[in-house]
């Protein structure tokens, strides 16, 4: 067999009829022409036999690696460095594509070969739009619009805001992503695809966004993430939230991510009062966010070397 078109990656710890979903969308393909690896991590809740049973039926048709923590730019690393597709589709374990979802990945790289990396659009699972064009500036705010043309961005090296590709859906020229290093595995969870298409444009790679593809977003539990989306916990996303920002804002980044934070810290106060969540919990998250933010910034005291 020869190269692949497509490598799709799909990171997944402890979510078996998710992934179940998700392999069974990619085996129903309209373009054929694509390989998966599966980068399985550790589980937080279940017995890993239930994810390994799904991962069991699919193994003629998959290939299967493993981490034994869950950061989730290692995992993609390890995904990426094993691709032999010319280009590396992204999917969550959570999310189901649309059987058209490679086929219209490979005619946006046939239309705009000048690009490096496709986002594509999703829904939530009740079909309401969860993201379409996606924007996040240095200071990690991020922005929605229907539409490129609507986003209004202009790509070259240092602009202040520029396309996120979403990890749940995006597609990059394999090359181009490890020509940059790949993924900055300080980010365990989150801005680590955001990170990544900063490192792109500032290294005079083109981004763009493919409306025709599309997937279905379950946002399921996680090891962060409850399961009616609320957090588990902070820690990670404000560590992740104050190195991202020191990384592409150094001179003012305590500002904006205090500014976050204290955004973060007075919706937990009116949920406490609100009888929304007890006091315990929302001290808890109020350590969380304390905590992550000393992470982060203790991180960036790394930035002068490269991390991979």
């Amino acid at each position: 067999m020869g190269t692949p078109v497509f490598t799709v990656m799909v990171c997944t710890y402890d979510r078996p009829q998710d992934l179940e979903k998700c392999l069974s969308s990619l085996e129903g393909q309209f373009f054929r022409d694509f390989e998966i690896v599966v980068v399985q991590g550790p589980p937080y809740k279940r017995d890993v036999s239930e994810t390994n049973a799904v991962l069991e039926r699919y193994k003629d048709k998959i290939r299967w690696l493993h981490i034994d923590e869950n950061n989730i730019a290692k995992a993609r690393n390890i995904a990426l460095d094993a691709a032999h597709g010319r280009y590396t589709a992204m999917i969550d374990d959570d999310a189901i594509a649309m059987p058209n979802w490679l086929l219209s990945y490979q005619q946006a790289f046939e239309r705009r070969p000048d690009i490096s990396g496709f986002g594509g659009f999703a829904r939530n699972p009740n079909g309401t739009i969860a993201s379409q064009v996606v924007v996040c500036d240095r200071h990690a705010s991020v922005y929605h619009y229907a539409t490129e043309q609507a986003a209004d961005i202009t790509q070259r090296p240092g602009v202040a805001r520029g396309f996120s590709l979403t990890g749940y859906n995006a597609c990059f020229v394999t090359e181009a992503a490890r020509d940059v290093g790949g993924f900055d595995d300080v980010f365990a969870y989150m801005f680590e695809e955001t990170d990544l298409c900063f490192r792109l444009v500032d290294a005079g790679y083109l981004l763009g966004f493919q409306p025709n593809c599309w997937v279905t977003h379950a946002s399921s539990e996680s090891i962060d993430r409850l399961v009616k989306g609320g957090p588990r916990t902070y820690t990670r996303i404000f560590t992740s939230l104050a190195y991202f920002c020191h990384k592409h804002s150094p001179h003012d980044a305590d500002a904006y991510s205090d500014a976050f934070a204290d955004a973060r810290r007075a919706d937990i106060k009116a949920a406490v009062q609100g009888g929304k969540i007890n006091k315990e919990r929302g001290e808890n998250l109020l350590a969380d966010i304390a905590f992550g933010l000393r992470e982060g910034r203790a991180k960036a005291a790394t930035l002068n070397h490269v991390k991979r």
